[in-house]
């Protein structure tokens, strides 16, 4: 267990799309940054960087993530780590990532448990994220609209 949390780096958006692109599943720039990229201009500075990931595809995305340190903040402020291969506990929705042991936190991954099947396809949900329909806007943060842009954030 890790009691220490260290330092945070916040990725920006675009280096996010550019990490997940190739994991092949959905998920939503949320919190500070979906706001700025809403807005279309940063409003503030930003000590993290929060991703919605649906918990379906967790297998996906740390299989992405291979290589990096992945711990579960649970419960919040308590880290521990999340070795690859290992199934996530359902009650956790907290993930802190970043490329190596030594380097500063970089990626927030919350997890969200619920799929709407009746909207057509996969939606963050409970812990924000998304705004209705599918993702928009040139660098994912829109809400509305279908999937646009290099830095969006659903891959399907």
């Amino acid at each position: 267990m890790t009691n220490k949390p260290g330092s945070w780096f916040a990725m920006e958006p675009d280096e996010v799309a550019c990490l997940l692109r190739r994991a092949d599943v959905s998920w939503w720039i949320a919190g500070g940054w979906a706001i700025d990229l809403h807005m279309g201009r940063r409003t503030r500075a930003h000590d993290d960087t929060d991703v919605l990931v649906l918990r379906p595809h967790l297998p996906r995305l740390r299989e992405q993530l291979a290589g990096w340190d992945v711990h579960v903040a649970d419960p919040p402020g308590t880290l521990q780590p999340w070795p690859a291969g290992e199934e996530l506990p359902s009650g956790v929705h907290d993930l802190w990532c970043r490329p190596t042991c030594t380097a500063d936190w970089c990626l927030q991954l919350m997890v969200d448990d619920l799929v709407d099947a009746s909207a057509g396809g996969e939606q963050g949900g409970e812990q924000g994220g998304e705004q209705g329909g599918e993702q928009g806007g040139e660098q994912g943060g829109e809400q509305g609209g279908e999937q646009g842009g290099e830095q969006g954030g659903e891959q399907e």
